[in-house]
């Protein structure tokens, strides 16, 4: 199963490494993570999905669905997108990419979901960029060791910006990653920790990324953040809304029932 390094926090020191198998040995931990170049990215603790977070079972039905369907036409595509949820805040925006964590999950596709709401030290793009690189790493292997002799090649390049990260790191590995499956990314109110430079990639350079590699984001509607993405054809959006449709008003009811 697909899973950032965040995700696995907790689990035994045999557990796992490049998403494989590893045996540990006490008398060569220390040894071993100070020469791993991945110990150099920013932390990422507390920016995992939670199921717990998901939207309740039996809600959002269209919604998801229409994500899915996203999704799993990924492998067919022959050119890369971007899904876009943008919605008012409180419209359920962060509920929903959880269970799209959780769906991608359940079908070993996911690669990373970055929920930074709830740490804004870590609402930034350097992070962000941590986490994507860490869940690539957990792709296999092959992607692994390459990322790893990457950064032990250019030793700023943990401290280096995402745009110099995504050209450095992200392109070099794609033709590694599986082409078979999608591969998926869900980032959670971009509106909170961005820049320009991150906006340039999402806008432009994923173009050089795998089509299956399924980059979806959730924001507020801000408007720098609509100007860069309402005219790029690759972006395609949620086509219903969170807030005013009758789904979502048979889905509160749910959510009353279901509470008392």
């Amino acid at each position: 199963m697909l899973q950032t390094l965040n995700d696995v926090k907790g689990e035994p020191a045999d557990s796992r490494v490049g998403g494989y198998s590893v045996i540990s040995d006490s008398r060569t931990d220390s040894k071993m993570e100070a020469n791993d170049p991945l110990r150099q990215l920013p932390l990422i603790d507390g920016t995992s999905w939670d199921p717990e977070r998901a939207c309740l079972s039996g809600t959002r039905i269209s919604h998801c669905r229409e994500v899915h369907k996203w999704i799993e036409g990924s492998i067919h595509r022959t050119s890369p997108e971007l899904f876009l949820i943008a919605d008012s805040m409180g419209s359920g925006k962060t509920a929903l990419a959880h269970s799209i964590c959780q769906y991608a999950k359940q079908n070993d596709w996911l690669v990373t979901g970055f929920f930074s709401r709830l740490r804004p030290d870590v609402s930034t793009p350097r992070h962000l960029f941590s986490s994507l690189i860490q869940g690539l790493c957990l792709v296999g292997k092959g992607v692994h060791d390459a990322i790893t002799n990457i950064l032990r090649e250019d030793d700023t390049l943990p401290f280096g910006s995402p745009s110099r990260q995504f050209s450095r790191i992200i392109v070099p590995i794609c033709p590694l990653l599986p082409k078979t499956k999608p591969l998926v990314v869900v980032i959670d109110v971009l509106d909170q920790g961005y820049d320009k430079d991150l906006l340039k990639i999402l806008h432009h350079d994923v173009l050089l990324l795998p089509s299956n590699l399924c980059i979806i984001i959730t924001t507020r509607p801000e408007a720098l953040i609509m100007a860069w993405f309402r005219k790029a054809s690759h972006v395609q959006r949620l086509s219903q809304s969170l807030v005013h449709t009758q789904d979502t008003y048979q889905d509160i009811i749910k959510y009353i029932h279901n509470q008392f």
